[in-house]
């Protein structure tokens, strides 16, 4: 299945350092960033990817850390989502898990989209007052005012009342 995307690395922690994970990433295409314990050698014991990628972590550490700091961004993520939506997953049955889990993240996806309508003064197009049509030839002037996010309408002078007859 292809998602619009294509993996080309993999980040995990020591835990999943083994000479068999480097050599299965490998196998897929894929680069492998796992970092090594302190007691670890570079001995490669039938997996020449595990010595690559140790001389890698040992003479490159700085590159190294250039791609494995994008770990903490997705740990970040996927520990807001555990805490604000919860980590357990009710359903039995494997379509339903993925069900779930999906309206979980579009949850989150929500929480985060409203926390930066508020916190930071970003709107969403559905939001934006409607401007007039600009010319080619018009200046671009930045707003001073700082937007209104309530979702409070203006009551009408008149209230609307339903008659039988209109139901």
């Amino acid at each position: 299945m292809n998602a619009g995307f294509q993996l080309q690395e993999v980040l995990a922690d020591r835990a999943y350092n083994s000479r068999l994970n480097f050599t299965v990433a490998e196998d897929l295409g894929l680069t492998a960033l796992i970092p090594f314990k302190s007691n670890q050698t570079g001995q490669s014991k039938g997996s020449p990817a595990y010595h690559k990628m140790f001389l890698f972590f040992t003479y490159h550490r700085d590159k190294f850390d250039e791609h494995y700091r994008d770990r903490a961004n997705v740990e970040v993520a996927f520990g807001s989502i555990k805490q604000k939506i919860g980590e357990t997953i009710m359903s039995r049955n494997f379509n339903a898990q993925v069900n779930e889990l999906l309206c979980k993240l579009i949850a989150h996806n929500i929480t985060m989209l409203i926390q930066a309508m508020f916190g930071f003064g970003v709107l969403p197009d559905f939001l934006q007052p409607k401007d007039p049509p600009r010319s080619e030839t018009s200046i671009m002037v930045p707003r001073t005012e700082e937007p209104d996010l309530s979702f409070n309408r203006p009551e009408s002078s008149t209230p609307v009342v339903l008659s039988a007859s209109s139901r």
